[in-house]
Formats: structure tokens, sequence, C-alpha cells
């Protein structure tokens, strides 16, 4: 069970340096200038499940970039990603999920219970799971819109480490805090699951990664490295 890229080519648009507007310019009236860069280039390669992957090299554009890729939220200008059969977890960071857990029309309950069918689990226990870790019991029937961003960010990442994938993808890795971090490690590790995080901070990838993803001009290439479980820290 594993995600292809098939001669994979992919593109994306990036802010030249030093390109930004004056002051008192209205955002709509000035143009936000863009160039475009070959992000991969002819890439062929198998991403393995049930490994600890960090993303490197390029720009925090083309991390995001082959994340969305493997998400299928984003298509590549040439190849294919072939994935079927293989379940692949919304990105995470700590601003938001892309493709969001929450259904803003629904309280939190409904969501929990929503997400409960999808993944074919007990909804008790997913509800249990969802309050302990967010402490979000006073807020089960409120609708999701109406919670503030940290409440829902809490929700919805406690959705992301309670659901069973095949594959965990998470953006700026290093701004998760560092409970969340070893949460999402060791539920991929129990589920056989692979957890793929972006990051540019190489204590964070030193301390999880196993397989890295290297992106350099163009081109992806592996690098197998040594590591052992994280050790669980806490945050007061």
């Amino acid at each position: 069970m594993s995600i292809h890229l098939v001669r994979v080519s992919k593109a994306v648009d990036s802010k030249p340096a030093g390109a930004s507007k004056p002051a008192a310019a209205s955002a709509a009236l000035w143009p936000k200038p863009v160039s475009r860069t070959v992000a991969l280039w002819d890439v062929s390669l198998t991403v393995p499940c049930n490994k600890v992957i960090s993303v490197e090299g390029g720009g925090n554009d083309h991390r995001l970039m082959l994340l969305r890729l493997l998400h299928g939220s984003s298509r590549p200008d040439r190849g294919a990603v072939v994935s079927h059969g293989v379940r692949v977890s919304p990105i995470l960071n700590y601003g938001c999920v892309a493709g969001t857990l929450l259904i803003p029309g629904l309280t939190v309950r409904e969501n929990i219970a929503f997400q409960a069918q999808l993944s074919h689990m007990p909804v008790k226990l997913l509800t249990e799971f969802v309050v302990s870790a967010s402490d979000c019991a006073k807020e089960l029937d409120a609708f999701a819109r109406t919670l503030n961003w940290r409440f829902r960010w809490a929700v919805e990442t406690a959705l992301f480490a309670a659901i069973p994938y095949d594959y965990y993808l998470v953006d700026q890795f290093d701004k998760v805090p560092s409970f969340v971090q070893m949460q999402l490690f060791y539920a991929a590790q129990r589920r056989n699951a692979a957890l793929i995080f972006a990051t540019n901070q190489p204590n964070v990838t030193a301390k999880f990664r196993e397989i890295a993803l290297v992106m350099a001009s163009g081109s992806v290439s592996f690098q197998q490295c040594d590591t052992s479980a994280p050790a669980a820290t806490s945050e007061g």
C-alpha cells in the first residue's frame, strides 16, 4: 500500500524577492507579481507507508506543493499520482486543516458523528477521545462556525489524530505543539501508517524522521536516516 508518483512534473507560483506593494497602495489595484518555478521535473518515486518521512529542501511553497500532490488536492502538470485504496489525511498545520475536517453548519457533536461514520468508528469512542484531547465538552452542541480559532484547531487536531489514515500529512511541523507532534508520531506507529511532514527546522527533522525526501533542482531523492523513537516531552 503506497503512493506512487509517475513521471510527475509540477511548477508553482512564487513571488519574486523584493516584490512588495507600496504601503499606501490598494491591494485591489496592485497586482501581485509572481513567477513560475519548476518544483518537480519528470519525478518517479514510491512513497512508502509505515515510515516517518520528512520533506526537506526547496522552499516552503515547494514542500507544501508536494504534500498537496500526495493529498490529491493538487494535480501534476504532467504525469500521475497513483494512490488507489490508500486513505490520505488532510494537510494539518498550525493555522488550519486543508480540506477541513469540520463542517461549519454542523455542531461539534454532529461533526464527530459524521467523521465516525466515514471512518467506521464507534461514535462514543471517537467523542470521548476528542473531548479528552481538546477539552471541548462544553462546546459539543456549538456550531463549528462559532468556535474561536484555537478551539476549532484543537478539535480538528484531535479528530486528525484519532482517525485511522494510511498517510498523515503535516505542514510546518515545527509550529505544531510538541505534545501534538508526539501524539501524531505514536498514532502513526500504532497504525503502521506513514507520517509525512514538512519543516525547515533541522532539529525537528533529526528528531523524528526515518527517511528524508529531499527536493532540489526539480528532483526528489530519498535519504535513509538512522533514528530512534523520540523521547516523550511535556508542556506546562
